[in-house]
Protein backbone atom coordinates (compact mmCIF):
# COMPACT_ATOMS: atom_id res chain seq x y z
CA UNK A 1 0.00 0.00 0.00
CA UNK A 2 1.42 3.40 -0.97
CA UNK A 3 1.93 5.89 1.79
CA UNK A 4 0.03 9.15 1.53
CA UNK A 5 2.09 12.26 0.99
CA UNK A 6 0.28 14.26 3.63
CA UNK A 7 -1.42 13.67 6.98
CA UNK A 8 -4.05 16.36 7.49
CA UNK A 9 -4.81 17.78 10.93
CA UNK A 10 -8.09 17.27 12.71
CA UNK A 11 -7.56 20.27 14.94
CA UNK A 12 -5.19 23.22 14.95
CA UNK A 13 -3.69 24.17 18.32
CA UNK A 14 -3.24 27.78 17.27
CA UNK A 15 -4.81 29.91 14.61
CA UNK A 16 -1.46 31.20 13.38
CA UNK A 17 0.97 28.41 14.32
CA UNK A 18 1.81 25.60 11.91
CA UNK A 19 3.18 22.62 13.80
CA UNK A 20 4.78 20.50 11.07
CA UNK A 21 6.67 17.20 10.94
CA UNK A 22 8.90 16.42 7.94
CA UNK A 23 9.12 12.63 7.81
CA UNK A 24 10.58 9.73 5.85
CA UNK A 25 7.97 8.35 3.41
CA UNK A 26 8.87 4.72 4.24
CA UNK A 27 9.53 4.72 7.99
CA UNK A 28 7.23 7.68 8.80
CA UNK A 29 9.91 8.84 11.28
CA UNK A 30 10.70 12.52 11.54
CA UNK A 31 13.84 13.65 9.65
CA UNK A 32 16.47 15.44 11.71
CA UNK A 33 17.77 18.73 10.22
CA UNK A 34 15.41 18.77 7.25
CA UNK A 35 15.09 22.23 5.72
CA UNK A 36 11.85 24.21 5.38
CA UNK A 37 12.03 27.29 3.14
CA UNK A 38 9.61 30.08 2.29
CA UNK A 39 10.02 31.42 -1.25
CA UNK A 40 13.80 30.65 -1.05
CA UNK A 41 14.21 33.64 1.26
CA UNK A 42 13.58 32.27 4.76
CA UNK A 43 15.08 28.97 5.88
CA UNK A 44 14.28 26.87 8.95
CA UNK A 45 15.60 23.53 10.22
CA UNK A 46 13.71 20.72 11.95
CA UNK A 47 14.72 19.32 15.33
CA UNK A 48 15.89 15.79 16.03
CA UNK A 49 12.28 14.50 15.84
CA UNK A 50 11.67 16.19 12.48
CA UNK A 51 9.28 18.82 13.87
CA UNK A 52 9.17 22.56 13.39
CA UNK A 53 6.77 25.38 14.31
CA UNK A 54 6.12 28.06 11.67
CA UNK A 55 4.09 31.25 11.94
CA UNK A 56 1.58 30.92 9.08
CA UNK A 57 1.40 34.68 8.74
CA UNK A 58 4.96 34.58 7.33
CA UNK A 59 3.62 32.69 4.27
CA UNK A 60 1.92 34.65 1.50
CA UNK A 61 -0.42 32.89 -0.98
CA UNK A 62 2.09 33.58 -3.78
CA UNK A 63 5.06 32.11 -1.87
CA UNK A 64 6.51 28.70 -2.64
CA UNK A 65 7.18 26.33 0.27
CA UNK A 66 10.22 24.06 -0.07
CA UNK A 67 11.10 20.89 1.84
CA UNK A 68 14.53 19.30 1.48
CA UNK A 69 17.16 17.16 3.20
CA UNK A 70 20.34 15.33 2.27
CA UNK A 71 19.43 11.99 0.71
CA UNK A 72 15.80 12.89 -0.08
CA UNK A 73 13.91 14.23 -3.07
CA UNK A 74 13.03 17.88 -2.54
CA UNK A 75 9.42 19.04 -2.67
CA UNK A 76 7.95 22.43 -3.47
CA UNK A 77 4.36 23.43 -2.72
CA UNK A 78 2.35 26.51 -3.65
CA UNK A 79 -0.08 27.24 -0.82
CA UNK A 80 -2.50 29.54 -2.67
CA UNK A 81 -5.33 31.31 -0.85
CA UNK A 82 -7.27 28.46 0.81
CA UNK A 83 -4.31 26.22 1.66
CA UNK A 84 -4.93 23.57 4.33
CA UNK A 85 -1.72 23.22 6.34
CA UNK A 86 -0.88 19.51 6.89
CA UNK A 87 0.53 18.00 10.06
CA UNK A 88 3.12 15.98 8.12
CA UNK A 89 5.02 16.23 4.86
CA UNK A 90 6.76 13.04 3.75
CA UNK A 91 9.93 12.98 1.66
CA UNK A 92 11.08 10.05 -0.47
CA UNK A 93 14.68 8.86 -0.42
CA UNK A 94 16.80 9.84 -3.41
CA UNK A 95 20.24 8.30 -3.02
CA UNK A 96 22.75 6.20 -4.85
CA UNK A 97 23.32 3.56 -2.21
CA UNK A 98 26.43 1.45 -2.73
CA UNK A 99 25.76 -1.55 -0.53
CA UNK A 100 28.84 -3.46 -1.69
CA UNK A 101 31.73 -1.02 -1.97
CA UNK A 102 34.89 -2.63 -3.33
CA UNK A 103 38.35 -1.25 -3.93
CA UNK A 104 38.83 -0.88 -7.68
CA UNK A 105 41.82 -2.52 -9.32
CA UNK A 106 44.22 0.05 -10.74
CA UNK A 107 44.12 0.46 -14.51
CA UNK A 108 47.29 1.28 -16.41
CA UNK A 109 45.74 4.44 -17.84
CA UNK A 110 44.80 5.76 -14.38
CA UNK A 111 46.85 7.81 -11.95
CA UNK A 112 46.22 8.60 -8.27
CA UNK A 113 46.33 12.16 -6.97
CA UNK A 114 46.10 13.31 -3.36
CA UNK A 115 47.92 12.42 -0.16
CA UNK A 116 48.30 8.72 -1.00
CA UNK A 117 50.02 6.79 1.81
CA UNK A 118 50.18 3.18 2.86
CA UNK A 119 49.61 4.15 6.50
CA UNK A 120 48.14 7.25 8.16
CA UNK A 121 49.15 8.31 11.66
CA UNK A 122 45.80 9.56 12.99
CA UNK A 123 42.28 8.13 13.26
CA UNK A 124 39.92 11.14 13.25
CA UNK A 125 36.55 10.50 14.87
CA UNK A 126 33.51 12.24 13.40
CA UNK A 127 30.19 13.82 14.37
CA UNK A 128 26.79 13.79 12.62
CA UNK A 129 25.96 16.50 10.05
CA UNK A 130 29.59 17.44 9.46
CA UNK A 131 31.75 17.96 6.37
CA UNK A 132 35.35 16.72 6.25
CA UNK A 133 36.89 18.34 3.17
CA UNK A 134 40.21 17.78 1.43
CA UNK A 135 41.57 20.12 -1.25
CA UNK A 136 43.63 18.21 -3.82
CA UNK A 137 45.52 20.60 -6.12
CA UNK A 138 46.09 19.86 -9.79
CA UNK A 139 49.64 21.19 -9.90
CA UNK A 140 50.55 19.22 -13.02
CA UNK A 141 47.41 20.40 -14.89
CA UNK A 142 46.28 16.85 -15.52
CA UNK A 143 43.44 16.42 -18.01
CA UNK A 144 41.20 13.47 -17.28
CA UNK A 145 38.03 11.97 -15.86
CA UNK A 146 37.60 11.20 -12.16
CA UNK A 147 36.86 7.48 -12.00
CA UNK A 148 36.80 6.87 -8.24
CA UNK A 149 37.11 8.54 -4.85
CA UNK A 150 39.19 6.63 -2.30
CA UNK A 151 38.78 6.98 1.47
CA UNK A 152 40.64 5.39 4.37
CA UNK A 153 38.10 5.13 7.18
CA UNK A 154 38.37 3.84 10.73
CA UNK A 155 36.26 2.04 13.31
CA UNK A 156 37.15 4.11 16.38
CA UNK A 157 33.42 4.57 17.11
CA UNK A 158 32.36 0.99 16.25
CA UNK A 159 30.33 2.16 13.25
CA UNK A 160 32.58 1.68 10.23
CA UNK A 161 29.74 -0.01 8.34
CA UNK A 162 27.46 3.03 8.73
CA UNK A 163 26.80 5.46 5.84
CA UNK A 164 28.48 8.66 4.73
CA UNK A 165 28.06 10.94 1.72
CA UNK A 166 30.52 11.56 -1.13
CA UNK A 167 30.70 15.07 -2.63
CA UNK A 168 32.98 16.82 -5.13
CA UNK A 169 33.40 20.60 -5.45
CA UNK A 170 35.47 23.12 -7.29
CA UNK A 171 37.46 25.48 -5.08
CA UNK A 172 36.82 29.21 -4.87
CA UNK A 173 39.48 31.14 -6.77
CA UNK A 174 39.78 33.75 -4.00
CA UNK A 175 39.42 31.78 -0.77
CA UNK A 176 39.60 28.35 0.86
CA UNK A 177 35.87 27.78 0.55
CA UNK A 178 33.86 25.61 -1.83
CA UNK A 179 32.42 26.85 -5.10
CA UNK A 180 30.38 24.64 -7.45
CA UNK A 181 29.18 21.09 -6.75
CA UNK A 182 30.22 18.70 -9.53
CA UNK A 183 27.81 15.81 -8.85
CA UNK A 184 24.17 16.61 -8.15
CA UNK A 185 23.13 13.09 -7.05
CA UNK A 186 23.22 12.20 -3.38
CA UNK A 187 25.88 9.48 -3.23
CA UNK A 188 25.47 7.76 0.14
CA UNK A 189 27.85 4.88 0.80
CA UNK A 190 27.29 1.91 3.10
CA UNK A 191 30.13 -0.41 4.10
CA UNK A 192 28.61 -3.72 5.28
CA UNK A 193 31.93 -5.57 4.83
CA UNK A 194 33.61 -3.08 7.20
CA UNK A 195 36.47 -2.34 4.83
CA UNK A 196 38.99 0.31 5.89
CA UNK A 197 39.92 1.33 2.33
CA UNK A 198 37.02 2.14 0.04
CA UNK A 199 37.03 3.23 -3.59
CA UNK A 200 33.69 4.70 -4.66
CA UNK A 201 33.14 4.44 -8.41
CA UNK A 202 31.97 7.80 -9.83
CA UNK A 203 32.99 7.18 -13.45
CA UNK A 204 29.42 7.26 -14.74
CA UNK A 205 29.22 10.99 -13.91
CA UNK A 206 32.11 11.83 -16.30
CA UNK A 207 33.46 14.54 -13.98
CA UNK A 208 36.56 16.20 -15.40
CA UNK A 209 39.36 17.10 -13.00
CA UNK A 210 39.34 20.93 -12.68
CA UNK A 211 42.51 22.74 -13.77
CA UNK A 212 42.95 24.38 -10.35
CA UNK A 213 42.25 21.25 -8.29
CA UNK A 214 39.24 19.86 -6.47
CA UNK A 215 37.72 19.68 -2.99
CA UNK A 216 36.66 16.14 -2.06
CA UNK A 217 34.26 15.62 0.82
CA UNK A 218 33.52 12.91 3.36
CA UNK A 219 30.19 14.07 4.82
CA UNK A 220 28.42 12.44 7.74
CA UNK A 221 24.62 12.33 7.81
CA UNK A 222 22.00 13.29 10.37
CA UNK A 223 21.81 11.52 13.73
CA UNK A 224 18.82 9.46 12.54
CA UNK A 225 21.25 7.43 10.37
CA UNK A 226 23.36 6.52 13.42
CA UNK A 227 20.74 5.33 15.89
CA UNK A 228 22.29 1.97 16.81
CA UNK A 229 23.45 3.04 20.23
CA UNK A 230 26.44 4.99 21.46
CA UNK A 231 30.03 4.30 22.49
CA UNK A 232 32.19 5.88 25.21
CA UNK A 233 35.38 7.15 23.57
CA UNK A 234 38.11 9.13 25.36
CA UNK A 235 35.77 10.69 27.88
CA UNK A 236 32.81 11.40 25.56
CA UNK A 237 29.68 9.57 24.44
CA UNK A 238 29.51 9.26 20.63
CA UNK A 239 27.01 7.72 18.20
CA UNK A 240 28.36 4.70 16.36
CA UNK A 241 29.57 5.95 12.98
CA UNK A 242 32.57 5.79 10.61
CA UNK A 243 35.69 7.90 11.11
CA UNK A 244 38.16 9.26 8.57
CA UNK A 245 41.92 8.71 8.81
CA UNK A 246 44.37 11.58 8.37
CA UNK A 247 48.07 12.32 8.40
CA UNK A 248 49.54 14.81 10.87
CA UNK A 249 52.86 16.64 10.71
CA UNK A 250 53.44 15.57 14.32
CA UNK A 251 51.63 12.73 16.02
CA UNK A 252 48.63 13.88 18.10
CA UNK A 253 49.19 17.52 17.03
CA UNK A 254 45.91 18.74 15.52
CA UNK A 255 46.19 22.41 16.43
CA UNK A 256 49.14 24.14 14.72
CA UNK A 257 48.16 27.35 12.89
CA UNK A 258 44.47 26.44 12.71
CA UNK A 259 43.43 30.09 12.63
CA UNK A 260 45.50 30.90 9.53
CA UNK A 261 42.80 30.84 6.85
CA UNK A 262 44.56 32.71 4.07
CA UNK A 263 44.11 31.25 0.62
CA UNK A 264 46.43 28.33 -0.20
CA UNK A 265 47.51 26.70 -3.43
CA UNK A 266 48.80 23.48 -1.87
CA UNK A 267 46.74 20.68 -0.27
CA UNK A 268 44.78 21.44 2.90
CA UNK A 269 41.89 19.94 4.84
CA UNK A 270 39.08 21.47 6.87
CA UNK A 271 35.97 20.61 8.87
CA UNK A 272 32.69 22.46 8.67
CA UNK A 273 28.90 22.25 8.35
CA UNK A 274 27.07 20.31 5.65
CA UNK A 275 26.61 22.10 2.34
CA UNK A 276 22.98 23.04 2.94
CA UNK A 277 24.04 25.04 6.00
CA UNK A 278 27.10 26.85 4.62
CA UNK A 279 27.50 30.48 5.55
CA UNK A 280 30.19 31.72 3.19
CA UNK A 281 30.01 35.22 4.65
CA UNK A 282 31.05 33.80 8.00
CA UNK A 283 33.68 31.35 6.76
CA UNK A 284 36.04 31.93 9.68
CA UNK A 285 33.30 31.08 12.15
CA UNK A 286 31.91 28.10 10.23
CA UNK A 287 35.10 26.25 9.22
CA UNK A 288 38.01 24.73 11.12
CA UNK A 289 41.03 24.65 8.81
CA UNK A 290 44.07 22.53 9.65
CA UNK A 291 47.67 23.66 9.21
CA UNK A 292 49.66 22.93 6.05
CA UNK A 293 50.94 19.36 6.07
CA UNK A 294 47.83 17.90 7.74
CA UNK A 295 45.58 16.03 5.29
CA UNK A 296 42.67 13.61 5.32
CA UNK A 297 43.16 10.15 3.81
CA UNK A 298 41.30 10.99 0.60
CA UNK A 299 42.62 10.40 -2.92
CA UNK A 300 41.28 10.31 -6.48
CA UNK A 301 41.84 8.00 -9.42
CA UNK A 302 42.03 9.88 -12.73
CA UNK A 303 41.69 8.31 -16.17
CA UNK A 304 43.82 10.27 -18.64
Amino acid sequence: MALANFAFPQQKNSQHLWHLTIADSVTAKGIDRATFSIDKKRYYTTGIDGTIDIDKELIDPTDSIGFSCVGYKSRVLMPGINYIFPDTVKLSASVTSLNEVKVNSMKQSEIIIGDARKFYNAHRVTSPNTTYAQFIPNAKKIKGTITSVEYVINDELNGIEMPFRVRLYTKSKTSLSLDQELIKDSIIVYNPEKKHRLAVDVSRYSVQLPDDGIIVIFETLSLSYYNKGTIWHKGFDYPKMPGIDMDLKRKNDYDADIYDKRNRTGPYCMVGPVAERWNLDGFEDEWYVYADGINFAITLSISK
